[in-house]
């Protein structure tokens, strides 16, 4: 993963919560991964086996991890708003460089925070 993916990705992290959501889960293509009782525990779940109530949030270090882990195409889902339910994806596409991010999952808080990720790293600025 090149470190400006990893900086979008933690900026995205970190504004996602910030409007309330959570990051729950990663999808990779065959499974999820999510966090665990434990602080720092991961555990993969396939699809039909991902419980319905989120308990744990993904720390970034997990994201990140878990990300440099499949090195390709993933979605981290996040909660509701303000729920601990499954909500929004968001897919990211690893290699794209600034380009990170994927427009194919939106809605409007998403589309709000990828804009001022995106005009922030315009102006030179850390995303």
């Amino acid at each position: 993963m090149r470190t400006i993916e990893r900086v979008i990705i933690t900026a995205l992290l970190r504004d996602m919560r910030a409007a309330g959501y959570l990051p729950a889960a990663i999808w990779e293509g065959e499974g999820y991964t999510m966090a665990c009782g434990d602080v720092g525990c991961t555990e993969s779940y396939a699809r039909s086996k991902a419980p319905e109530e989120i308990t744990r949030e993904l720390t970034n270090t997990q994201v990140l991890t878990t990300l440099e882990e499949y090195d390709f195409d993933c979605t981290v889902h996040f909660t509701d708003k303000g729920a601990r339910t499954w909500g929004l994806g968001v897919l990211l596409i690893l290699g794209n460089g600034e380009d990170v991010i994927s427009d194919y999952h939106v809605n409007e808080d998403l589309d709000r925070i990828t804009d001022a990720i995106s005009n922030r790293l315009d102006k030179g600025l850390a995303p």
